[in-house]
Protein backbone atom coordinates (compact mmCIF):
# COMPACT_ATOMS: atom_id res chain seq x y z
CA UNK A 1 0.00 0.00 0.00
CA UNK A 2 1.45 3.28 -0.81
CA UNK A 3 1.06 6.50 0.38
CA UNK A 4 -1.59 8.11 -1.76
CA UNK A 5 -3.40 4.49 -1.15
CA UNK A 6 -3.20 5.04 2.40
CA UNK A 7 -4.21 8.84 2.94
CA UNK A 8 -7.06 8.03 0.27
CA UNK A 9 -8.66 5.54 2.60
CA UNK A 10 -7.91 7.21 5.67
CA UNK A 11 -9.87 10.49 4.18
CA UNK A 12 -12.92 8.13 3.38
CA UNK A 13 -12.99 6.34 6.63
CA UNK A 14 -12.86 9.94 8.02
CA UNK A 15 -15.69 10.83 6.16
CA UNK A 16 -17.48 8.05 6.89
CA UNK A 17 -17.49 8.01 10.75
CA UNK A 18 -20.11 10.33 11.32
CA UNK A 19 -22.42 8.29 9.93
CA UNK A 20 -22.05 5.23 12.39
CA UNK A 21 -24.39 7.38 14.73
CA UNK A 22 -26.59 8.97 11.84
CA UNK A 23 -27.38 5.79 9.97
CA UNK A 24 -28.76 3.54 13.30
CA UNK A 25 -32.35 5.61 12.02
CA UNK A 26 -31.78 4.81 8.23
CA UNK A 27 -35.53 3.08 8.40
CA UNK A 28 -36.83 6.60 8.91
CA UNK A 29 -36.59 7.88 5.64
CA UNK A 30 -37.62 4.13 4.24
CA UNK A 31 -40.88 4.45 6.14
CA UNK A 32 -41.76 7.81 4.76
CA UNK A 33 -40.81 5.65 1.15
CA UNK A 34 -43.25 3.41 1.63
CA UNK A 35 -46.28 5.31 3.03
CA UNK A 36 -45.97 6.81 0.03
CA UNK A 37 -46.49 3.87 -2.03
CA UNK A 38 -49.13 2.62 0.41
CA UNK A 39 -51.26 6.20 -0.53
CA UNK A 40 -50.50 5.59 -4.21
CA UNK A 41 -51.20 1.65 -4.05
CA UNK A 42 -54.71 3.53 -2.11
CA UNK A 43 -55.35 6.18 -4.95
CA UNK A 44 -55.16 2.95 -7.31
CA UNK A 45 -57.20 0.57 -5.83
CA UNK A 46 -59.71 3.11 -4.71
CA UNK A 47 -61.20 4.55 -7.89
CA UNK A 48 -64.32 5.62 -6.63
CA UNK A 49 -63.59 7.50 -3.56
CA UNK A 50 -64.81 11.11 -3.12
CA UNK A 51 -62.45 13.55 -3.45
CA UNK A 52 -63.13 14.53 0.15
CA UNK A 53 -61.85 10.91 1.30
CA UNK A 54 -58.68 11.35 -1.16
CA UNK A 55 -57.55 14.83 0.20
CA UNK A 56 -57.98 13.62 3.84
CA UNK A 57 -56.14 10.32 3.51
CA UNK A 58 -53.61 12.42 1.45
CA UNK A 59 -53.54 14.96 4.06
CA UNK A 60 -53.20 12.65 6.73
CA UNK A 61 -50.30 10.43 5.39
CA UNK A 62 -47.85 13.63 4.29
CA UNK A 63 -48.51 15.24 8.03
CA UNK A 64 -46.88 11.54 9.51
CA UNK A 65 -44.38 11.39 7.07
CA UNK A 66 -43.56 15.15 8.04
CA UNK A 67 -43.08 14.20 11.39
CA UNK A 68 -40.83 11.54 10.43
CA UNK A 69 -38.45 13.37 8.39
CA UNK A 70 -38.20 16.59 10.94
CA UNK A 71 -37.81 13.74 13.78
CA UNK A 72 -34.95 11.92 11.63
CA UNK A 73 -33.38 15.52 10.77
CA UNK A 74 -33.47 16.60 14.62
CA UNK A 75 -31.83 13.18 15.67
CA UNK A 76 -29.08 13.34 13.30
CA UNK A 77 -28.62 16.93 12.65
CA UNK A 78 -25.01 16.88 14.35
CA UNK A 79 -23.88 13.62 12.19
CA UNK A 80 -25.20 14.91 9.16
CA UNK A 81 -24.02 18.02 7.30
CA UNK A 82 -27.04 18.51 5.33
CA UNK A 83 -29.65 17.61 7.93
CA UNK A 84 -31.49 20.96 7.48
CA UNK A 85 -32.70 20.04 3.89
CA UNK A 86 -34.17 16.64 5.87
CA UNK A 87 -35.45 19.45 7.92
CA UNK A 88 -37.31 21.91 4.96
CA UNK A 89 -38.48 18.52 3.44
CA UNK A 90 -40.15 17.35 6.28
CA UNK A 91 -41.45 20.67 7.19
CA UNK A 92 -42.78 21.25 3.37
CA UNK A 93 -44.46 17.56 3.62
CA UNK A 94 -46.30 18.73 7.00
CA UNK A 95 -47.66 22.04 5.05
CA UNK A 96 -48.86 20.20 2.14
CA UNK A 97 -50.49 18.05 4.82
CA UNK A 98 -51.88 20.85 6.61
CA UNK A 99 -53.43 22.79 3.22
CA UNK A 100 -54.58 19.77 2.29
CA UNK A 101 -56.65 19.11 6.59
CA UNK A 102 -57.36 22.34 7.12
CA UNK A 103 -59.14 23.69 3.47
CA UNK A 104 -62.40 24.30 3.08
CA UNK A 105 -62.59 24.26 -0.73
CA UNK A 106 -61.53 20.66 -1.36
CA UNK A 107 -61.28 20.77 -4.97
CA UNK A 108 -58.44 18.96 -7.78
CA UNK A 109 -56.70 21.68 -7.95
CA UNK A 110 -55.82 21.70 -4.49
CA UNK A 111 -54.96 18.41 -4.50
CA UNK A 112 -52.46 19.27 -7.66
CA UNK A 113 -50.58 21.78 -5.89
CA UNK A 114 -50.37 21.04 -2.98
CA UNK A 115 -48.68 17.45 -4.13
CA UNK A 116 -46.86 19.17 -7.01
CA UNK A 117 -45.45 21.12 -5.10
CA UNK A 118 -44.02 19.19 -2.69
CA UNK A 119 -42.83 16.05 -4.95
CA UNK A 120 -41.00 18.99 -7.08
CA UNK A 121 -39.03 20.75 -3.86
CA UNK A 122 -38.30 17.00 -2.44
CA UNK A 123 -36.77 16.02 -6.12
CA UNK A 124 -34.94 19.01 -5.92
CA UNK A 125 -33.72 18.08 -2.80
CA UNK A 126 -33.19 14.88 -3.61
CA UNK A 127 -30.61 15.25 -6.20
CA UNK A 128 -28.55 17.22 -2.71
CA UNK A 129 -29.15 14.39 -1.19
CA UNK A 130 -27.81 11.47 -4.14
CA UNK A 131 -24.26 14.19 -4.51
CA UNK A 132 -23.77 13.47 -0.68
CA UNK A 133 -24.17 9.73 -1.31
CA UNK A 134 -22.31 9.83 -3.71
CA UNK A 135 -19.59 11.79 -2.34
CA UNK A 136 -19.44 8.93 0.43
CA UNK A 137 -18.24 6.56 -1.93
CA UNK A 138 -21.80 4.56 -2.57
CA UNK A 139 -21.71 3.34 -6.71
CA UNK A 140 -25.43 3.43 -6.55
CA UNK A 141 -26.15 6.97 -6.89
CA UNK A 142 -27.18 7.45 -10.76
CA UNK A 143 -29.91 5.70 -10.48
CA UNK A 144 -30.59 8.22 -7.10
CA UNK A 145 -29.74 11.03 -9.41
CA UNK A 146 -32.30 9.28 -12.35
CA UNK A 147 -35.07 9.16 -9.71
CA UNK A 148 -34.86 12.90 -8.78
CA UNK A 149 -34.20 13.94 -12.23
CA UNK A 150 -37.52 11.79 -13.17
CA UNK A 151 -39.30 13.27 -10.17
CA UNK A 152 -38.54 17.13 -10.74
CA UNK A 153 -40.12 16.80 -15.05
CA UNK A 154 -42.83 14.64 -13.67
CA UNK A 155 -44.26 17.07 -10.82
CA UNK A 156 -43.79 19.74 -12.90
CA UNK A 157 -46.06 17.94 -15.86
CA UNK A 158 -48.30 17.39 -12.92
CA UNK A 159 -48.52 21.43 -11.77
CA UNK A 160 -49.11 22.20 -16.04
CA UNK A 161 -51.76 19.25 -15.73
CA UNK A 162 -53.94 21.37 -13.15
CA UNK A 163 -56.43 21.32 -15.59
CA UNK A 164 -56.64 18.17 -16.87
CA UNK A 165 -59.13 15.41 -16.40
CA UNK A 166 -59.29 14.09 -12.96
CA UNK A 167 -58.11 10.55 -13.97
CA UNK A 168 -55.42 11.83 -15.56
CA UNK A 169 -54.62 13.94 -12.71
CA UNK A 170 -54.90 11.06 -10.51
CA UNK A 171 -52.35 8.80 -12.87
CA UNK A 172 -49.84 12.02 -12.64
CA UNK A 173 -50.20 11.87 -9.01
CA UNK A 174 -49.45 8.23 -8.56
CA UNK A 175 -46.71 8.08 -10.60
CA UNK A 176 -45.02 10.63 -8.57
CA UNK A 177 -45.49 9.19 -5.54
CA UNK A 178 -44.19 5.81 -6.73
CA UNK A 179 -41.36 8.02 -7.51
CA UNK A 180 -41.05 9.50 -4.13
CA UNK A 181 -41.05 6.59 -2.36
CA UNK A 182 -38.79 4.24 -4.52
CA UNK A 183 -36.51 7.06 -4.37
CA UNK A 184 -36.39 7.32 -0.46
CA UNK A 185 -36.37 3.38 0.21
CA UNK A 186 -33.55 3.08 -1.91
CA UNK A 187 -31.80 6.13 -0.26
CA UNK A 188 -32.29 4.39 2.90
CA UNK A 189 -30.73 1.13 2.35
CA UNK A 190 -27.76 3.23 1.01
CA UNK A 191 -27.40 4.59 4.14
CA UNK A 192 -27.64 0.76 5.56
CA UNK A 193 -25.24 0.17 3.30
CA UNK A 194 -22.37 3.17 4.22
CA UNK A 195 -22.84 2.19 7.64
CA UNK A 196 -21.78 -1.29 7.33
CA UNK A 197 -18.41 0.24 5.18
CA UNK A 198 -17.97 2.72 8.01
CA UNK A 199 -17.87 -0.15 10.51
CA UNK A 200 -15.10 -1.98 9.03
CA UNK A 201 -12.68 -2.95 10.65
CA UNK A 202 -10.32 -0.03 10.96
CA UNK A 203 -7.10 -0.26 9.45
CA UNK A 204 -3.83 0.39 10.73
CA UNK A 205 -1.78 3.18 9.20
CA UNK A 206 0.78 3.01 11.25
CA UNK A 207 2.11 -0.27 9.62
CA UNK A 208 1.04 0.95 6.65
CA UNK A 209 3.81 3.49 6.55
CA UNK A 210 6.32 1.15 7.89
CA UNK A 211 5.42 -1.07 5.05
CA UNK A 212 5.75 1.82 2.69
CA UNK A 213 9.23 2.77 3.86
CA UNK A 214 10.45 -0.27 3.89
CA UNK A 215 9.55 -0.80 0.20
CA UNK A 216 11.49 2.63 0.09
CA UNK A 217 14.42 0.84 1.58
CA UNK A 218 14.71 -1.66 -0.47
CA UNK A 219 14.35 0.26 -3.71
CA UNK A 220 17.19 2.30 -2.57
CA UNK A 221 19.36 -0.66 -2.06
CA UNK A 222 18.54 -2.30 -5.26
CA UNK A 223 19.78 1.43 -7.22
CA UNK A 224 23.03 1.26 -5.22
Amino acid sequence: MNRKEIDLVKNKRIQLEPLRQAVKYWYLPSIVGFVFLLVNTFTLYNREDPLAMLVLFFGISFFLCGILEITFALINRIFISNWALHLTNGVITIISGLLLLMSDDISTTLLVYAVGFMIFIRSFLAISFTMNIKNLGSANWPFMLLLSVVGLFSSSFLLYSVSSKFEVILSLIRFNLFLSGLFYIYFSLQLKDLHKLSNEPPIDFDEGLKNLADEMYEDFEKRK
